[in-house]
């Protein structure tokens, strides 16, 4: 298997940022050229699990390598998103599970309503964080 981070801008992100939690795997998001760039990745020898859907977002592709997920993203807006939900998951660690689903949630689509009301001035400051940071990106 080639490494999908060898030459490309990329980052750790969930779970394994937060202390004292046990993560079952490793999470990296890849920033990609281009979708077909990702997808040729995706079909790659090795990889498993092959997610083109992730709940219906056609921006990124999710591949599995034994116990590391690679999120492969190629629009730089999705890239900063992936970055403020790691800052934001980096700064409150959360440890469970499903708050940070719904943390993942708020910094990638914007569903700030469904985070817990006293975290939500920091992760609506992290989403214009991210919509500033992917619109300078794509000037």
């Amino acid at each position: 298997m080639t490494d999908p981070t060898k030459g490309r801008d990329s980052f750790v992100t969930g779970s394994s940022l937060v202390r004292d939690v046990d993560p079952q795997d490793k999470d990296v998001v890849v920033l990609c050229k281009t979708q077909a760039e990702a997808f040729d990745i995706a079909k790659a020898d090795g990889f498993t699990d092959i997610d083109t859907s992730m709940e219906g977002d056609p921006r990124f592709v999710s591949v599995r390598y034994y116990s590391t997920n690679y999120i492969l993203v190629w629009q730089l807006d999705m890239f900063f998103r992936f970055k403020a939900f790691t800052g934001a998951l980096g700064l409150l660690q959360i440890k469970d599970k499903a708050e940070r689903i719904r943390l993942s949630r708020a910094c990638l689509y914007g569903e700030i309503e469904t985070v817990n009301t006293s975290e939500y001035e920091k992760v609506r400051l992290a989403w214009e964080a991210a919509n500033a940071a992917g619109v300078e990106a794509e000037k």
